[in-house]
């Protein structure tokens, strides 16, 4: 395996370092900085970032205070944009043409594809590499976020047509319900197996074992790859097709009239 070490200078899993006490990306333990292994100066730190800033500005960072002005309205501008952004008719073609559960198979898809391939793109060689899954994972989630609340309004109109009650507000409860549990759990679990099956040793900070960076790397992304296929096996079992929908909207508009 391309990640394995095979220098024999028991370099970490990248082939940096390993030898001379140096962790897997070729740096040593550091100690702390300052006069006589004193903590380092928070304002130090803090004057010394506004000075690279200024820098990295045009003209050195003498800019004028119009040009922050201009910069921040137009920050405002696309928040703005992004805020109040309506999605138009010629837009839904995904859900309206493929229907609801294909859209959520191509976002599930996404993802897998997104958490995949985080094993090669997470490289500390090629640190830009890390956008590109940013923006991978980005676009699956925005899927879901919008494919999901829809398919929850299917679910409601079923629920109807099989009770005669419309009960919106409970199926948002338990949908919001189900997505706080699950990060809950995530974050319960996540600590013992990085402590009990990943090695990771919090006394090492950055320069963990190979073994440990590669059990940490396998987490990240067998998890959510395993998630995600057991997600695409159940999506195939989902009832509530277009042609489905189109049933029960006729249905519920021939029993109650128009909505």
């Amino acid at each position: 395996m391309p990640w394995n070490d095979k220098s024999g200078g028991g370099g970490g899993p990248w082939g940096g370092g390993g030898g001379n006490n140096q962790g897997p990306w070729g740096q040593g333990p550091k100690g702390p900085s300052g006069p006589q292994g004193s903590p380092p100066d928070l304002e130090d730190i803090i004057r010394r970032g506004q000075d690279r800033l200024r820098r990295a500005l045009p003209g050195g960072g003498g800019a004028s205070p119009a040009v922050f002005a201009l910069i921040a309205a137009a920050l405002v501008v696309l928040w703005a944009f992004k805020a109040v952004y309506t999605v138009q008719p010629d837009e839904v073609a995904v859900e309206l043409r493929f229907g609801k559960p294909k859209a959520l198979t191509c976002t599930l898809a996404a993802g897998l594809v997104a958490f995949g391939s985080s094993w090669w793109l997470y490289n500390p060689d090629y640190p830009l590499l890390s956008v590109v899954q940013t923006g991978l994972n980005g676009f699956s989630a925005t899927g879901l976020w919008v494919v999901l609340p829809s398919m929850c309004v299917d679910v409601v109109d079923y629920d109807e047509l099989e009770s005669s009650q419309r009960r919106e507000g409970a199926y948002s409860s338990m949908f919001s319900w189900v997505l706080k549990f699950g990060m809950s759990v995530s974050m319960l679990v996540m600590g013992p197996l990085l402590d009990n099956v990943s090695g990771f040793d919090a006394k090492l900070g950055g320069n963990q074992t190979p073994e440990a960076i590669f059990a940490i790397r396998a987490l990240f992304t067998g998890l959510p790859v395993a998630a995600l296929v057991a997600a695409l096996i159940l999506i195939q079992m989902y009832p509530l097709t277009r042609e489905r929908m189109q049933e029960i909207r006729a249905q519920l508009e021939a029993r109650r009239g128009t909505v």
